[in-house]
């Protein structure tokens, strides 16, 4: 009906939306062909003790936001009102897929004033100008995370950012001339490590290694019945075996391909994972043609833990849980990173 009763291009777009949220699912999107492009608020968020956070701005945002400011009203409607209109068109299967994908969400929500409340609690409204595109507005930080990729933290503690690697030829070189020297090694995999094969996991395990259980639906019948699946698993060959004590970091922006590398670390047990639980969402993305130019997307494949127990809405879980807090925002540190420090020094 609602669809029915659209007027334009928007409101379709709006009502498809509200229809697949009910999917929960980290995959499940709407596109429109001909939607023009979109401009990007100056800022990213995410929340942070239940409250929507500034996390980092760009240089052409207003002097006045600043990174930890806790933003109370968007364009004057409170701003639980409009995550409550975020849950109504972005469909997720855990809270920590929804903090991850409310960042984007929000920064094309075309905000021009934001009220926030000050680190010293005094309120403050503020203008803002949406201009950005998304490579300037992706470049912006959502967490105090190295600027440089591959660095030795301290002596004999070196940190890899696998989700933003420029060259990943020389990692397993890289990898294995750290094990060599001793040094331990904090993988980071808060975000999409893209290119970085799960074979480097083949060092820090001694006997080959079998994926999560990859099930693609075989449908011969309508409404899923007689339905059965074909198994898409994968394995991860030995390497060089590598005595290095290993942590990854990861959150709920690890989703999809991200997920199927930290699975093999927490089924064979590569390493302390610190952090948050990872998306909760795997597997080959379907797609189809919807009239009028829009296309939706959805998971099309059952994705199972090595246990057969279920990965959707749940995802990887940390060892060692670890969160941000509204105090470390304001101080720029990098908590998760600290802790993953830490339990490297407390060997």
């Amino acid at each position: 009906k609602g669809q029915a009763q659209a007027r334009d291009w928007n409101e379709s777009l709006r009502v498809l939306q509200h229809m697949i949220v009910e999917l929960h699912d980290g995959h499940a999107n709407v596109y429109y062909f001909q939607q023009p492009p979109l401009t990007f608020a100056p800022y990213t968020v995410g929340i942070i003790e239940e409250q929507l956070v500034v996390l980092g701005a760009d240089e052409s945002a207003p002097a006045s936001l600043s990174v930890g400011d806790v933003i109370l009203a968007a364009n004057g409607q409170p701003i639980t009102d409009v995550i409550a209109e975020a849950r109504l068109q972005i469909s997720s299967p855990t809270e920590q897929w929804f903090n991850a994908s409310l960042n984007m969400w929000f920064a094309t929500q075309n905000v021009t004033q934001l009220n926030v409340e000050k680190a010293d609690g005094t309120q403050q409204t503020i203008d803002i100008d949406n201009t950005l595109n998304y490579e300037m507005w992706s470049a912006i930080p959502t967490d105090p995370r190295p600027t440089e990729r591959f660095i030795e933290m301290e002596e004999g503690i070196w940190y890899i950012d696998l989700t933003n690697l420029a060259d990943y030829s020389q990692l397993n070189t890289q990898i294995w001339d750290i094990a060599q020297s001793g040094g331990r090694i904090i993988f980071d995999v808060r975000g999409y490590p893209y290119n970085v094969p799960p074979a480097i996991l083949g060092f820090f395990h001694d006997t080959p290694m079998e994926s999560s259980q990859f099930l693609v639906p075989i449908v011969t019948a309508p409404d899923r019945a007689n339905l059965e699946f074909a198994d898409g698993s994968q394995s991860i060959q030995p390497l060089s075996q590598i005595e290095s004590r290993v942590v990854f970091l990861t959150n709920g922006s690890a989703i999809s391909y991200a997920e199927t590398f930290m699975s093999f670390v927490e089924a064979y047990q590569l390493g302390d994972i610190v952090g948050e639980p990872t998306a909760g969402t795997n597997g080959n993305v379907n797609q189809f043609l919807v009239p009028g130019g829009f296309v939706i997307s959805w998971t099309g494949m059952l994705v199972l833990k090595h246990d057969g127990s279920q990965h959707h809405g749940v995802g990887i879980q940390p060892t060692i849980p670890a969160h941000r807090t509204l105090q470390g925002v304001r101080e720029n540190r990098d908590e998760l990173l600290d802790v993953a420090v830490e339990t490297l020094q407390s060997e």
